[in-house]
């Protein structure tokens, strides 16, 4: 779900979805333009100067009328700029997924967030079972919730025994740290065990690597594959690296028609 407005790039976002046969339910805006953001490139740094237009209006009735796509979801997502959009929405989301003990996946999105969002942040954690970002996020919550630590091992590690509302359900923390592999752990709350493991990349030369725009989201999308296919953490680890690997050697955040992985 999400909002786009009355125009070409709002129809074109839905024909693309519709092409790949992903199911959306848009509130169409028509006061605001489609979001949309320029990217310039050098080398391989990037600057986003995005136009965000419809995508902050997202009304809460529009949630409540198609209501039964998040009854019938069995893993719940959202990102942290969301919190923006309606936090109010939102929250009616991960409190659904506690009620009816779905899996809800949350990902820090950006370092701005968690700093001018925190309070919201911190009331989310306690729903989620899985928390996904990147270093620097890790590292800007570790100052939010006062960790008194930038040793990213013991930053993950308190992530994950944070306070829970189901503890029946183990908490994942997944953080992203580019080329030098992905830590992910798990603390189990009913048990009281703690395991972390460090996943390397799937190796890439530099001068194959052509626009990083979209990585993020790609490994996210993979590691969610995962989860609703029932694979294990490793495995949902293998399909997120190797999206983001895709993905970074193509310009925008697209795929080749034919991937070289399997899901089986």
């Amino acid at each position: 779900m999400g909002s786009i407005g009355d125009d070409d790039n709002g129809k074109l976002l839905v024909e693309i979805m519709d092409k790949y046969k992903v199911k959306t339910e848009y509130y169409i805006n028509k006061q605001e333009p489609t979001g949309s953001c320029v990217v310039l490139l050098k080398e391989n740094k990037r600057c986003l100067l995005p136009l965000l237009g419809a995508a902050t209006g997202f009304p809460t009735e529009h949630l409540k009328s198609h209501w039964k796509v998040v009854e019938d979801a069995s893993l719940l997502y959202s990102t942290a700029y969301f919190i923006s959009t309606n936090y109010e929405a939102l929250k009616l989301v991960y409190e659904h997924a506690l009620e009816t003990k779905k899996i809800f996946c949350f990902n820090l999105a950006a370092t701005f967030w968690i700093k001018n969002y925190s309070k919201e942040i911190l009331e989310i954690l306690p729903y989620t079972d899985v928390v996904i970002g990147n270093i620097e996020e890790a590292l800007e919550l570790a100052k939010v919730k006062n960790y008194e630590t930038t040793d990213l091992n013991e930053i993950v590690k308190k992530i994950c025994m944070e306070e829970k509302k189901n503890p029946e359900r183990p908490r994942t923390v997944v953080i992203t740290r580019g080329n030098l592999g992905t830590t992910a752990a798990v603390y189990d709350f009913a048990k009281k065990e703690y395991s972390s493991q460090v996943i390397t990349p799937k190796p890439i030369e530099s001068k194959d690597i052509v626009d990083t725009n979209g990585a993020g989201d790609s490994f996210a999308g993979g590691l969610l594959v995962g989860i609703v296919l029932g694979k294990d953490l490793g495995t949902s680890l293998h399909y997120a690296n190797y999206l983001a690997w895709e993905c970074i050697q193509q310009v925008g955040c697209v795929f080749p028609e034919k991937c070289s992985i399997s899901l089986d």
